[in-house]
């Protein structure tokens, strides 16, 4: 099968949301405020000797965001073995990755800081750490002061405040221990907040997705929601209710739908169809509903999906079809020097991708439940290879097995890498390649070799 790759075109949309909102010159006076932790973690300047200091460093940096708020939200990412967020994980720790257990407050912090976080346990295992030390040290109580912690740690989240005496207090929030990740768990603690007096709520995250979904609980959350999103030197304060009055209740609904099927972290896009061609069609009603559909069950419904593949149609501008290999043939009749990534996916290769917007849309959809989904990706458009997730793209090959036997590499060396066009896309080199006798990558390699291995077994 040929091999395929994430296309994303996340920003996007953040700018059509915020196009005629307000940007607020300075920050609300925020009650409650929810930080993205592993974002914060990354942008720490310099990296003290021991983990305890570490430890210390977080907690100021932390509190410096905070003002004047009362509540302070620390909500971390899960690393589970499976997740549908792993291949874009991977991706981003190419780097290498560096594994370090904590055993004590006063070990040594590891140098290369940056392999530490790119490391999923480790960054669980801090989380504990902090949530451990700011919980039972003493000497953090000063700091917190009369603010209440709430730090997300595994699938537990403790409550860390200080008596009156001037000792820390720790409990476990039940209400608050979930599976999530980050950026939904976030709005299951701002759903906590509201429901606990506090009336406005600062996010702090420059994610897309976050945005997104902090448009779509408006509606469910009676607080006002504010995020904090961009960079350190481009920062803007969003008003949330603002953005949900100016591109409608009903539009906002059916974000988490549109933002998925057009492409996130964990969902490819079509090649050339961004966010507002999309955005644009949803606006028209008679086309708002087969996107509001999307995350509602889990497998979706076949008339569900039928409803998405016209809208798919619609995004290539082919407003009157429902079958998008249809809509692929008559875009290539019109221009036949179209490269096959400027097509509609076939309609197999649709059916998974349906699945993967579907998946990712359910979860963000019940980010105010602690416990999502038992049934994992596993058949939603995502397959187990070993111990891995991998994407599954299509149940057809992508040409029948005459034209893929054409396809031939101009490689010079063993073809042992993704550089080779006959490796990347899975197959085996064939005497038509460049390729010479050292290639590894042909269809008679392993033979060759069992063949070797059974003539000296003989001469033995």
């Amino acid at each position: 099968m040929m091999a395929h790759s994430l296309r994303q075109t996340k920003s996007a949309l953040a700018k059509l949301l915020e196009d005629g909102a307000e940007i607020l010159p300075n920050l609300p006076n925020a009650s409650a405020v929810i930080i993205n932790a592993m974002a914060l973690l990354q942008t720490l300047p310099t990296i003290p000797d021991r983990f305890i200091d570490l430890a210390d460093l977080i907690l100021n940096a932390v509190i410096k965001q905070v003002g004047n708020a009362r509540r302070i939200d620390f909500v971390a990412d899960q690393y589970p073995s499976v997740s549908i967020k792993n291949i874009e994980r991977k991706k981003r720790g190419r780097t290498g990755q560096l594994a370090v257990q904590i055993t004590s407050p006063q070990q040594l912090c590891p140098r290369q800081w940056k392999k530490f976080l790119a490391n999923g346990l480790n960054k669980t295992n801090l989380m504990e750490f902090l949530a451990d030390v700011w919980g039972t040290d003493r000497r953090f109580a000063e700091r917190i002061g009369e603010r209440a912690v709430f730090i997300a740690h595994g699938e537990s989240c403790s409550k860390i405040s200080v008596e009156a005496q001037g000792n820390i207090f720790s409990s476990i929030v039940l209400e608050l221990c979930s599976n999530q990740e980050a950026d939904t768990q976030m709005f299951l603690h701002a759903l906590h907040a509201s429901n606990t007096a506090h009336q406005q709520i600062l996010i702090k995250s420059s994610h897309t997705d976050v945005e997104v979904l902090a448009c779509f609980f408006q509606e469910y959350i009676s607080a006002d929601i504010f995020l904090l999103s961009g960079t350190r030197s481009q920062a803007r304060v969003i008003t949330v209710t603002q953005v949900c009055e100016q591109v409608g209740v009903e539009v906002c609904w059916a974000l988490p739908g549109l933002h998925t099927l057009t492409g996130c972290d964990t969902v490819s896009s079509f090649t050339g169809k961004g966010k507002k061609a999309a955005l644009d069609i949803v606006k028209a009603e008679d086309s708002r509903a087969s996107i509001l559909r999307i995350g509602e069950h889990v497998p979706p419904m076949r008339e569900d999906l039928k409803k998405m593949e016209k809208f798919v149609c619609s995004l290539y501008n082919d407003f009157n079809c429902c079958k998008v290999n249809d809509t692929r043939y008559k875009l290539f009749c019109k221009n036949q020097n179209l490269q096959s990534y400027q097509l509609p996916p076939t309609h197999a290769a649709l059916q998974k991708h349906l699945q993967h917007a579907n998946y990712q849309a359910y979860v963000w959809k019940h980010a105010l439940d602690a416990r999502i989904l038992s049934q994992g990706p596993d058949g939603q458009g995502w397959r187990v290879r070993g111990e891995e997730l991998e994407i599954d793209w299509t149940d057809i090959p992508p040409a029948t097995e005459s034209v893929m036997e054409l396809m031939c590499c101009g490689c010079r060396g063993k073809c042992e890498t993704r550089r080779c066009s006959c490796f990347k896309n899975e197959l085996h080199c064939t005497d038509a390649c460049s390729c010479g006798e050292e290639c590894v990558n042909c269809a008679n390699s392993q033979f060759s070799d069992d063949q070797d291995d059974a003539s000296s077994k003989d001469d033995l």
